[in-house]
């Protein structure tokens, strides 16, 4: 990971509700609970996503991109990384890009560079990626 970490959570983006729907069972088939992770499809959803990246501490710019991307079709799955173990974010980068994730700063790189801007050190607010809703803090 490089060392210019700016966000707590990981956002990924896929191609298909398959890949991310795999990607995100695989997760928690790792172990990861509902609690450090969502999915949101597009295909499922009547809404955009709005601000609730941003409200989860995405910044602005990144937001309108996976604001893009979800209006463009393509689901996402979030992994919040406040707290975690650095080697626990690793395998779940792996796991991400195994079924395809990209972000911001790998969509045209091949994946170079995936989830590259993350900061382990900071508590993440707790938010519910399925209904839009944000809390301040954690549960």
């Amino acid at each position: 990971m490089a060392q210019n970490q700016s966000k707590p959570l990981l956002v990924a983006v896929f191609q298909n509700a398959r890949d991310a729907s795999q990607a995100y069972e695989h997760l928690r088939n790792t172990g990861f609970g509902d609690d450090y992770l969502g999915m949101a499809d597009p295909l499922q959803s009547g809404t955009g996503l709005g601000d609730t990246l941003k409200n989860a501490g995405v910044p602005e710019d990144e937001n309108e991109f996976y604001k893009h991307e979800f209006n463009a079709g393509h689901p996402i799955v979030t992994f919040r990384v406040g707290g975690v173990p650095q080697e626990s974010i690793e395998k779940a980068i792996a796991i991400l890009r195994e079924y395809g994730a990209y972000d911001m700063q790998s969509k045209d790189s091949r994946g170079e560079g995936f989830a590259s801007d993350l900061r382990t050190d900071a508590k993440s607010p707790f938010f519910d990626l399925k209904s839009g809703s944000g809390e301040n803090e954690p549960r």
